[in-house]
């Protein structure tokens, strides 16, 4: 009986090693396992440490699977600026790639998302009203004035023949406020920028002057390395750096500038009109900046002083010219001091208001 028992007690034990060691091999496998698995991960880190985070999200693989980001240009121009039109676009919108077109073919594309060709609309802003109409959009009356409404001979110009599609369009937009800059354009811009937005999917609002040159080339590395899609861009405002004494913020030289679609909509539709004339210096750039500095939420200010792919201020059509045979890489992008002290300086002088 006590042999019996003995001999049950040592299977038993047996039956209990051969248990523990076949669950120590499997818990090895399984180790071993999820060390090649981590090392396999941390090479792939290291393999796209070399990218740009656009370049792993939008494009491993040669496979996008998150949209690329899209930019409005609005160009501000105005009823007799026809000659700056011209220039521009007899230079950088003459020769930029497939991804720049006018906003009124953008609206039409067949497709949407990673298919569309066109990511950069751009439009010259005008102030069509007439003499009678708010300088800045806050009542019931249409947003913008179609071209047959506002035609004449100042703006034959925006009449263009379309390459895509072979009649004529128009890349002027008519804002229906009376023309200004520092009244209310700008806001009514983004008022109209982010209505856009929202239907057609546009992730950034551009405003630069019609005396800035810009190298489309540049433009396009500059958004795809350094700009998330929707909605990952929340809140950003860039731009070159310019601090106010007055206002105690910093905001975006006026000859080029972005805000996120989101911000655009905080501008545009969520301040009041009275609100804004309470704020404003009547300075185009500085207004925008405390508009945008409204928000309640942390504000992500972009510096591009460091990779400025624009030139300011082009006033003669040879300055464009000039600017547009340079080589890429020649005279863009220009490298300048991370903040401008030298502008800072002159408040200090008293040799300005802002």
């Amino acid at each position: 009986m006590l042999r019996s028992q003995s001999l049950v007690k040592l299977s038993t034990s047996n039956d209990h090693s051969q248990m523990c060691s076949a669950h120590s091999q499997s818990k090895s496998v399984m180790m071993k396992v999820l060390a090649i698995f981590f090392a396999l991960a941390c090479s792939l880190v290291f393999f796209l440490g070399g990218f740009k985070l656009n370049r792993s999200l939008y494009n491993i693989g040669n496979q996008s699977f998150i949209a690329q980001p899209t930019a409005l240009l609005g160009i501000f121009s105005y009823s007799a600026g026809g000659k700056k039109r011209q220039y521009i676009r007899d230079t950088f919108i003459k020769d930029a790639d497939e991804r720049f077109c006018p906003l009124d073919e953008y609206v039409n594309q067949p497709f949407r998302g990673n298919k569309q060709k066109c990511r950069f609309p751009y439009t010259f802003i005008i102030g069509g009203g007439s003499k009678d109409r708010p300088t800045y959009h806050n009542d019931d009356a249409p947003l913008t004035l179609n071209y047959e409404m506002f035609r004449n001979e100042e703006t034959s110009d925006c009449n263009y023949q379309s390459k895509g599609y072979g009649d004529h369009r128009n890349d002027c937009t008519f804002l229906n406020i009376k023309e200004n800059m520092e009244w209310g354009k700008s806001p009514t811009y983004m008022k109209f920028a982010s209505k856009i937005a929202t239907e057609y999917g546009i992730d950034y609002i551009a405003k630069l002057d019609d005396d800035t040159y810009l190298s489309t080339e540049l433009f396009g590395i500059f958004v795809d390395d350094e700009l998330p899609p929707a909605p990952f861009n929340r809140r950003m405002y860039i731009g070159p750096p310019r601090p106010s004494r007055i206002k105690h913020h910093i905001y975006a030289a006026g000859e080029f500038y972005m805000l996120s679609s989101d911000l655009a909509n905080h501008v545009g539709n969520e301040l009041d009109a009275e609100y804004m004339k309470d704020l404003s210096m009547h300075i185009e750039d500085l207004d925008m900046g405390t508009y945008v500095h409204t928000n309640p939420r942390p504000i992500k200010y972009l510096n591009t002083n460091i990779f400025t792919f624009y030139h300011h201020a082009c006033k003669t059509e040879k300055c464009f010219r000039d600017w547009h045979q340079q080589p890429i890489y020649s005279g863009l992008p220009k490298y300048k001091p991370l903040f401008q002290w030298d502008f800072y300086c002159r408040f200090i002088n008293g040799k300005t208001s802002k």
